[in-house]
């Protein structure tokens, strides 16, 4: 949405619009939008249309109101592209940064699993993807001790897994 030559903000629908296309985005459950902040770091965005609820999940705490408004803003953009159909699209969109003590005090445990070093981030945002799309919530996303399911340092076991993934596919 940021390398837009035409629109305001870096972002103009008629450079995306074909993204959706043939698609019914008002009934998936999740649409995953990796982002790159700076050339330098990975979040993981989710758009949930069932739910009217965009998050951005940020393993370094950061937040991005401007990424919640743009991913808004496409949806609005979806929805008015479909008329009638397209209803459930518009209308307000409820926007959440999500990191690690997001919205908590510092005393209480992370919300999301914290990245410590400096190229982990990839992994954390796939993994942030990975959990959302197996249906599991932040709320089962630690145990009962308020451990994470996994940390920095699975990031090595989690690499091997991805690898031997992207490899297993044919």
């Amino acid at each position: 949405l940021r390398n837009s030559k035409h629109g305001k903000n870096g972002y103009c629908y008629a450079d995306v619009k074909r993204w959706g296309k043939k698609k019914k985005l008002e009934e998936m459950d999740h649409i995953f939008f990796p982002i790159n902040v700076s050339n330098s770091h990975w979040c993981m965005a989710v758009v949930s249309p069932k739910r009217k609820l965009i998050r951005y999940y940020d393993s370094l705490g950061g937040r991005n109101p401007q990424c919640l408004e743009r991913l808004e803003q496409y949806m609005q953009d979806e929805g008015a592209s479909r008329g009638e159909k397209g209803k459930g699209l518009q209308g307000e969109w409820r926007k959440e940064n999500i990191g690690p003590r997001t919205g908590v005090k510092a005393s209480e445990p992370d919300r999301i699993p914290r990245q410590v070093d400096g190229c982990s981030c990839g992994v954390f945002a796939c993994c942030f993807a990975d959990l959302i799309s197996g249906g599991y919530g932040e709320d089962s996303w630690v145990d009962e001790l308020n451990d994470p399911c996994f940390g920095q340092g699975d990031m090595e076991d989690l690499r091997a897994e991805m690898l031997r993934l992207f490899l297993a596919r044919e």
